[in-house]
């Protein structure tokens, strides 16, 4: 018997039809990889989230709106999540109790800050607050912001700032 000819190859295995296979068949064993790794993690009860712990993982409140803060520290809690962060002391509590951390205690927030020299004492009494409250709790870092620009222009930021 002879082997086929040229032309019957390129009449059964056409550049068009061999990428349609080609294409085919990746679509075919990717959802069946996906669809094998949903099965394994439903049968082994695994739940999505935090593996060996190297990565510090935390997350912010607002993100999460409307969900409570009780219900926020018990999903991050199961994710393996270490700290919630950008909290007042207030919230401290909540995040023990879970024991969870507050990675980056919130401050004045970002439209009164100490750019404009009016408002230091508002800074500085907050910030007094929640650096003491913060290392009570035995938590690691508070944040402050610069403020606002409003309608201070960059060269009466400059006057307010220079010395004499």
């Amino acid at each position: 018997m002879n082997p086929p000819s040229r032309d019957d190859q390129n009449a059964r295995y056409s550049r068009r039809s061999m990428l349609a296979a080609g294409v085919a068949g990746a679509v075919g064993g990717a959802c069946a990889t996906s669809l094998n790794s949903v099965a394994k993690a439903e049968e082994a009860k695994v739940a999505p989230g935090v593996k060996n712990g190297r990565i510090n993982q935390s997350i912010v409140p607002w993100c999460f709106k409307p969900m409570s803060l009780e219900d926020l520290c018990g999903h991050a809690t199961r994710l393996g999540m270490k700290s919630i962060e950008l909290l007042q002391p207030k919230d401290f509590p909540t995040l023990k109790k879970h024991g969870l951390v507050c990675a980056l205690t919130s401050s004045h927030g970002f439209v009164k800050g100490w750019n404009d020299p009016a408002n230091h004492d508002y800074c500085r009494e907050i910030m007094t607050k929640n650096i003491n409250a913060t290392a009570d709790a035995n938590f690691p870092a508070i944040i402050t912001f610069s403020g606002m620009q409003n309608e201070l222009t960059d060269e009466e930021g400059k006057k307010k700032w220079s010395p004499g």
